[in-house]
């Protein structure tokens, strides 16, 4: 059971129970997807990023992550095999 903060109070709802394999695929980390992705690698979750400019990617250097080559290589991870598919992917433009 989750309970909700009252007006004014601070408070925390915990995280849903997940998987250990959960993935989650980021394109784009920059002003936004950058601080969203460090906090899904810093959650637990194994995160896979792709980023247009290489320098994006230090959004993410101090957390594990996964860097593909390119958009279709992290879209494309569910058909080559269920174990390396993404749950979840997050687009930042």
């Amino acid at each position: 059971m989750t309970s909700r903060p009252e007006d004014g109070e601070q408070g925390s709802v915990p995280p849903a129970p997940r998987s250990p394999q959960a993935k989650v695929g980021f394109i784009g980390l920059g002003n936004q997807g950058g601080p969203m992705a460090e906090a899904v690698s810093q959650a637990g979750f194994d995160l896979h990023v792709w980023a247009r400019h290489p320098r994006s990617l230090a959004a993410v250097s101090g957390v594990a992550h996964t860097t593909h080559d390119d958009v279709q290589s992290l879209g494309n991870s569910r058909r080559r095999s269920r174990s390396s598919s993404c749950s979840l992917r997050g687009f930042f433009v």
